[in-house]
């Protein structure tokens, strides 16, 4: 039954307590996903509940607050960014059965925190969380949109608190290879093709008789951090995936590879292991966000005398070509938070295109809980100080074209908490910078300091302000693919 809040810790049952003062309400603890009244009635979409169960997330606890500011309490509890707080805790598991909480406030905003160890308590671990309630909660949902997220109602805090096994780490994998164990289970590597009826689904159709790309041009396609290719680019609407695979006669490739445990130099010489010998393939390459990066390693590798490809042209879609801050590890959860509530409240397209990107996010989660983040060269290599990123050289110099397409996330309503909420923590990442809730908007088709990517205006296609879409929602703009066929399928439709 509900327990009345106090300005003391109040004890939910299970070891389970909650201390927010400030706080005039009520908090329960829920059988059900995601404070579900009942486990038969989980508050949680099929899309959470199988990305949750494919990373082998187990809810420990769930816990629901109603609530409403004190407007004459004294704060006494502050988050790290400096917000009330309030204070749950939990019985503590050990290190091979890290916690990590999910908080989805009363605006559908979601954040995740990781445990501390709690002062009072050795027994248990503490999870302090902004305890500020959404202003205007009751802003309706489309219905649609609600079935597509990750949690399925708004109106209350949802505080659900997850186990997630280290199996690895008990048998010895540390760090780089933990996190690469995942991705060899969740995330195989390899060459496939891409058609109409199955460039939306996992792992068809792999590349096995390479006669069969003829004398043509090819297009491949390099998908972004911790996604996949049918995450990526399955926004594309039928038409334009359409337009691609007639002007390439059927020759679209895709390559899905790791993004975390492997570094650029790793990606390349995993391509190379799929490629044939012997011959010498003209490749355009399509990329999001990462993948862009990719790409630039890829046309660098391939500027060899008998390489495999032969890249003549590369477009960059939202590609951290001057990097992001997001990538730094004293950001990771500012980047967890904004594309986790970026898929809740204003997801795209079919729900596995939330569920491919949820997967990536709980691996990222993972990395945290196992204390592995620091180590994770594929997302080093998008940090703004990189030296790697600084000296990767753009297509110019191999006489090969490039073109970008990108965007700026203008937040409103509730999403204004995400961007500019009390603790300020993700304004502060970007210092003011037009974003797209993942990677700066001016640093796609242009770099401060690098004058060799110099994209003239039929080479660009800038979005502009919007509230509607964002980093992961690129593809799914008629305006990108009909760029994607000005640039790509038109020059070759035009060819005698």
């Amino acid at each position: 039954m509900p327990v009345a809040l106090q300005s003391v810790p109040v004890d939910l049952g299970e070891g389970v307590t909650l201390e927010a003062p400030g706080l005039v309400g009520t908090a329960e603890r829920q059988p059900g996903l995601m404070g579900g009244r009942s486990v038969e009635e989980p508050n949680a979409t099929a899309a959470l509940q199988f990305a949750l169960a494919q990373q082998e997330f187990v809810q420990q606890h769930a816990v629901e607050v109603r609530a409403e500011e004190d407007k004459f309490a004294v704060d006494g509890l502050v988050t790290r960014g400096g917000a009330p707080g309030m204070t749950l805790r939990v019985p503590d598991l050990g290190e091979r059965q890290p916690q990590v909480l999910m908080m989805a406030d009363e605006a559908g905003v979601i954040t995740w925190h990781l445990p501390e160890v709690d002062p009072t308590d050795p027994t248990k671990v503490a999870f302090t969380v902004d305890r500020t309630v959404a202003q205007d909660p009751a802003v309706a949902q489309d219905a649609d949109v609600a079935d597509r997220g990750l949690v399925a109602t708004v109106g209350t805090k949802l505080l659900t608190v997850f186990v997630v096994p280290l199996v690895e780490k008990a048998i010895g994998l540390t760090s780089r290879a933990l996190v690469k164990a995942y991705e060899n289970r969740s995330r195989p590597q390899g060459i496939r093709w891409l058609t109409p009826s199955g460039f939306r689904t996992a792992g068809a159709d792999p590349v096995t008789d390479w006669s069969l790309l003829g004398e043509g041009r090819t297009l491949l396609l390099l998908h972004g951090t911790a996604s996949s290719s049918h995450g990526s680019f399955q926004g594309l609407h039928e038409d334009d995936f359409g337009a691609l695979h007639t002007a390439y006669q059927g020759r679209v490739l895709a390559f899905d590879h790791h993004t975390l445990s492997a570094d650029l130099d790793d990606n390349v010489a995993e391509l190379l292991v799929h490629l044939p010998r012997g011959r010498r393939i003209a490749v355009d390459l399509l990329s999001h966000s990462r993948g862009g990066l990719v790409g630039r390693a890829v046309a660098k590798a391939m500027s060899v005398p008998d390489a495999p490809l032969d890249v003549r042209s590369l477009v960059y879609v939202a590609t951290p070509n001057g990097g992001t801050p997001l990538a730094d590890p004293r950001h990771i959860r500012a980047y967890l938070d904004r594309v986790t509530t970026m898929v809740n409240l204003i997801p795209d397209g079919p729900w596995s295109v939330v569920t491919d990107t949820l997967s990536g996010l709980l691996t990222v989660v993972r990395s945290l809980l196992a204390g592995t983040v620091q180590e994770l060269p594929g997302l080093a290599v998008m940090r703004p100080d990189d030296d790697r990123l600084r000296r990767l050289p753009f297509l110019g110099e191999f006489g090969a074209k490039e073109y970008a397409v990108d965007v700026e996330f203008e937040p409103t309503g509730r999403l204004l908490r995400l961007v500019r909420g009390v603790d300020g923590l993700v304004d502060s990442v970007f210092k003011g910078e037009a974003n797209d809730i993942v990677v700066p908007t001016d640093g796609v088709a242009r770099v401060t300091g690098r004058a060799d990517l110099n994209l003239g205006a039929d080479q660009h296609v800038a979005l502009g302000q919007t509230e509607f879409f964002w980093h992961c929602a690129m593809f799914s703009q008629r305006a990108t693919g009909e760029a994607l066929t000005r640039w790509l399928a038109a020059p070759l439709l035009a060819e005698p």
